[in-house]
């Protein structure tokens, strides 16, 4: 490719992007979540029962560490998650999942996946080559 097409590429891979979080956050709006919200509750998710540190989550979802405080309050306030001293070091806090954010986070997802699988139907079944998403994580590498 030429800079020029990759900086065109680019721009595509951005504004897609961006089209596609905007589709996902007015649906979020019915449960008053934002995206990072929501993004912080699939990572809280997917690491299942065990709870994470406030650092870690920092890593995972690319936050600053004063707002994830922040975040982390805001999602304590409506419930969908809940926060320790550790066990193993008093200093530190531990975060997870309250048991309602659980059923939030598994209702959301099923209706994110719907919604995506909506903004996708346009697409033939050859035209998004298996390697597509690969491809993505490997140039976040």
């Amino acid at each position: 490719m030429t800079p020029k097409s990759d900086h065109q590429l680019a721009d595509d891979i951005v504004n897609t992007g961006n089209w596609i979080q905007a589709k996902i956050t007015n649906h979020l709006r019915n449960y008053g979540l934002t995206y990072i919200q929501y993004n912080t509750l699939n990572v809280l998710h997917r690491v299942g029962e065990r709870p994470m540190n406030v650092g870690e989550l920092k890593q995972k979802i690319s936050y600053g560490n004063a707002d994830v405080t922040r975040l982390v309050d805001r999602l304590i306030s409506k419930k969908l998650v809940e926060r320790d001293l550790s066990v193993t070091n008093r200093r530190q806090m531990e975060i997870k999942l309250s048991d309602r954010g659980q059923e939030v986070i598994t209702r959301i997802n099923k209706e994110v996946k719907q919604l995506v699988n909506v903004l996708f139907e346009s697409l033939q079944n050859n035209e998004m080559p298996p390697s597509a998403k690969t491809l993505m994580k490997k140039i976040r590498q």
